[in-house]
């Protein structure tokens, strides 16, 4: 049965993008049957991965979130996700914060990373958040030049690992 037919819903009704060869996009709350294959793009497509098991405890906890850019041909098949956790202040979501953001690397530079971060960044304004925070290896320049042209930017030093740094961007004095 396609991925579309598994009882997913999109998001939103416009959220769909042509990502070449006549392959179009949307994106879905991300069921644990797609989890293996998040994995996989995973591992393929970043530098430190995270594992099966990583990825797994993400999807249980209650504040986090997957979406994943599906292809509309058939067999359908992810071809990225963002995962995100909404940090909550008071009534209202504070802070998101996005720990992974992958692409597939044959579907990387077709705007599926750009559009997965828009619909994050649009939906951390609309649950009220103050800001997004994220961190990324300063030398992967294309995940860097999306995240500057996203309004975000460098703060602090590095993260845990030594080489990641910590990027923020900030919905003070913004509009809806």
């Amino acid at each position: 049965m396609p991925l579309a037919a598994r009882g997913k819903r999109k998001i939103g009704p416009t959220i769909c993008l042509e990502a070449g060869r006549g392959q179009r996009v949307f994106v879905i709350n991300a069921g644990l049957e797609l989890i293996p294959l998040l994995s996989e793009i995973e591992s393929r497509a970043q530098e430190h991965p995270w594992d099966l098991a990583a990825l797994m405890s993400e999807f249980d906890l209650p504040f986090s979130r997957i979406w994943a850019a599906v292809s509309t041909l058939r067999p359908a098949r992810p071809l990225g996700f963002i995962c995100f956790r909404m940090l909550p202040g008071g009534q209202d979501v504070d802070e998101l914060y996005i720990p992974e953001l992958s692409v597939a690397p044959e579907f990387q530079r077709r705007g599926i990373g750009s559009m997965l971060l828009d619909l994050v960044l649009r939906y951390g304004r609309v649950k009220g958040a103050e800001r997004v925070v994220l961190d990324v290896d300063p030398d992967n320049e294309a995940a860097v030049g999306l995240y500057l042209s996203r309004g975000f930017s460098f703060v602090g030093g590095g993260h845990r690992s030594g080489k990641k740094r910590v990027m923020v961007h900030e919905f003070k004095g913004q509009g809806c």
